[in-house]
């Protein structure tokens, strides 16, 4: 199930670093959803926000259900059973989510990234204030980095993906990259953007790169331990990595 955005819940963090959880605007009448009770619903949209802010990469600790949702015993039985969500030891764990959220590990880098960004900034205007030489724009600019925190606009599986023609074997192998946007970079973000021949190619290049992935993860080696989980990236064998840092 696809958790990319139309719109998208956002949360911030105490550096004012918005994070985002992402859901896919063909959310509400998937399969897994259509028919789902409101309250199981509200749960997995509230869980997934709590997890995006805390980073925890997906994992719902055992007793989060009850601060969430009014009927949590309902809630967490259609969200195991839809297969959303995955028993794991101490609580749940989201399916795939980090095929489809941004990673804790991605998010810190970034919130570093922009910390030091924010600092050549300062530096920068300081200097002109003290009349010298600012250093260059690759260093006190901070844009580049603050760019990357820009609302999301339909994004696929997170870390994985490519761009221009994805053929055969090729598209298998380069759908472990980014996915490309669908709107060109003049449009990207809009809700509405006007006709545009080079938002129709990029378009038409994801498209591409969603039937290779979606072909990668048929092919894709599962993991061992945990059914339905991929080899190299298996959620549950973190999530229980996560717990146990926790109960030493």
């Amino acid at each position: 199930m696809r958790h990319g955005p139309g719109r998208a819940a956002s949360t911030h963090s105490k550096d004012n670093f918005m994070t985002w959880f992402r859901i896919d605007d063909s959310f509400y009448d998937h399969p897994k959803v259509f028919d789902a009770p409101d309250c199981a619903v509200a749960l997995w949209t509230r869980a997934g926000t709590w997890s995006a802010r805390n980073l925890t990469d997906g994992f719902v600790p055992a007793k989060m259900p009850a601060r969430l949702c009014d009927d949590p015993d309902t809630a967490v039985r259609e969200l195991v059973r839809r297969g959303l969500w995955i028993r794991t030891t101490g609580g749940f764990q989201f399916h795939d989510w980090t095929d489809f959220q941004p990673t804790a590990e991605s998010v810190k880098t970034l919130r570093q990234q922009r910390s030091a960004a924010g600092r050549r900034g300062g530096q920068a205007k300081a200097a002109l204030a003290n009349g010298k030489q600012p250093p260059g724009k690759s260093q006190a600019s901070a844009s580049p980095v603050a760019k990357q925190n820009a609302a999301p606009t339909r994004p696929g599986p997170k870390g994985r993906g490519g761009t221009g023609d994805l053929q055969g074997d090729q598209a298998v192998t380069r759908a472990r990259e980014d996915p490309p946007d669908p709107q060109c970079e003049d449009h990207r973000g809009m809700a509405e953007p006007p006709p545009c021949g080079r938002c129709a190619d990029a378009r038409r290049a994801r498209e591409r790169w969603d039937l290779a992935d979606a072909e990668r993860r048929r092919t894709q080696a599962q993991c061992r331990r945990h059914r339905g989980q991929p080899a190299d990236r298996c959620g549950l064998c973190r999530s229980e990595a996560l717990a146990a840092e926790e109960d030493s």
